[in-house]
């Protein structure tokens, strides 16, 4: 299973390592310039170290720029961390998961439709609604629990506490400048020692203890009242470098909700599922009449498919479209296609179509059409409305001996491209081959 983690900080990193170690491939995106504080246990470091390389706890963390460097590294079992803040490179991961672990306290984009199973960590978000589930970030006796309806608690804005202290224990920028830090993480403090600077501003310790998180060296500006970094009264220098109590309780929290959400994805025989409602269905279309009402870009696309299977096909618009037109023209002029020269009218429908197509530019139009049709017991799909069709356009793998058809929700379209990029390679490479690992009757 591959997961694709938003964030690599310290507690992104902790549910990183707990699904790692239970054999899953991860996939992390960072910020350009990332502000982890417990950047000694966090993967987004790999983002400014020297070689793109970072280890937490024995698992190698490292940057990638391309998709192939991406297929290598987790080829390499290794944890791959993008600089992809928007999921611009979306399309490369490919993942069946997405863990919205940025901790923003709020949410910065991500949909349920996003992926098949979306979690959302901490407050932000909405089970139910933005996301498959939330997972509790607040110390207490919640955390790391899956909620299945509803939110995470707020946040509060006061740190939890550890070993008796709370505020304590942070170290935040005095005002706004250019930060520089004058000790380092796992370095012993006393209390009213100066730890860094912001410009000429000394920030002091609030308290004695270990340095456990520390903005990294490279003069990051910050803004008055930032968290620049945090001190640990425990003085245990060790856990400095491990993965922390709250980030493997979190990740052990995304892991239970991966695992109870599996149907969301799994599509057992005995359960519905309202975003997946469509059987898969091969009829012969050699000779049958198709009509296409519009000759856009959508019309043009769908036509080339029907074409492959000997469709008899009809385009009725009141023109065709210049981003369209040489290529539908040239169909036109072939023979391959018929085109009348009209706009909409329901005479059309009585004159006998197995299936029809509504593609126009007109919403509104395109809905009237398929109601229509379901009116007259004729199969339609429209452009606009994928609640309205009675099928969906697959897309389509195929080699000499066999042809598959892939569909998601209607929504989910780049998932569905690389489920059938990947087919078609392994068609490629099959190439007709026998499997000799095929036992008989299966």
């Amino acid at each position: 299973m591959r997961v694709w983690i938003r964030g690599a900080g310290d507690l992104a990193t902790g549910i990183a390592v707990r699904l790692y170690r239970c054999g899953m491939q991860i996939i992390m995106t960072e910020i350009e310039i990332p502000t982890t504080v417990r950047r000694m246990a966090a993967f987004s470091r790999a983002v400014y170290a020297p070689e793109g390389e970072v280890w937490v706890e024995g698992i190698r963390g490292k940057l990638v720029r391309t998709q192939k460097e991406l297929e290598e590294c987790l080829r390499e079992k290794s944890i791959a961390v993008a600089v992809d803040p928007k999921g611009k490179y979306r399309d490369w991961y490919q993942t069946e998961v997405l863990v919205d672990a940025i901790l923003a306290k709020r949410n910065l984009g991500t949909r349920m439709t996003d992926a098949p199973l979306v979690i959302g960590v901490g407050p932000g978000f909405t089970a139910g609604e933005d996301c498959h589930a939330v997972i509790e970030t607040k110390r207490g006796h919640t955390l790391g629990r899956v909620i299945e309806q509803g939110s995470a608690l707020p946040n509060t804005g006061i740190p939890g506490k550890i070993g008796g202290y709370s505020i304590e224990r942070l170290i935040q920028a005095e005002t706004d400048g250019i930060f520089y830090p004058r000790k380092q993480i796992g370095d012993y403090v006393i209390k009213g020692e100066i730890v860094a600077c912001c410009g000429n501003t000394p920030i002091r310790a609030k308290l004695s203890g270990i340095i456990r998180g520390m903005l990294q060296e490279d003069g990051l500006y910050v803004k008055q009242g930032m968290k620049c970094g945090d001190i640990d009264p425990r003085c245990d220098r060790e856990a400095c470098f491990q993965v922390s109590d709250k980030a493997l309780a979190i990740g052990g929290g995304v892991l239970e909700a991966i695992l109870n959400k599996r149907p969301v994805f799994s599509y057992p025989e005995d359960k519905e599922y309202e975003g997946v409602p469509y059987f898969p269905l091969f009829i012969r279309l050699k000779g049958r009449r198709i009509l296409v009402f519009g000759a856009g870009k959508i019309a043009l696309r769908r036509i080339r498919t029907l074409l492959f299977f000997q469709a008899q096909i009809q385009v009725i618009a009141p023109e065709i479209p210049e981003e369209a037109g040489a290529e539908m023209e040239k169909m036109i002029q072939d023979g391959r296609i018929q085109y009348r020269k009209a706009g909409f009218q329901e005479k059309d429908l009585a004159e006998g179509a197995a299936m029809v197509l509504a593609a126009t530019n007109d919403r509104v139009l395109n809905e009237r059409i398929a109601l229509l049709c379901k009116e007259k017991g004729i199969l339609v799909n429209t452009a606009s409305d994928h609640e309205l069709c009675d099928f969906y356009f697959p897309a389509i793998a195929q080699s000499d001996k066999i042809i598959a058809g892939i569909i998601g929700t209607g929504t989910n379209h780049k998932e569905v491209a690389a489920a059938a990029a990947g087919i078609r390679t392994y068609l490629e490479s099959w190439n007709g081959k026998e499997d000799t690992n095929r036992q008989p009757g299966k």
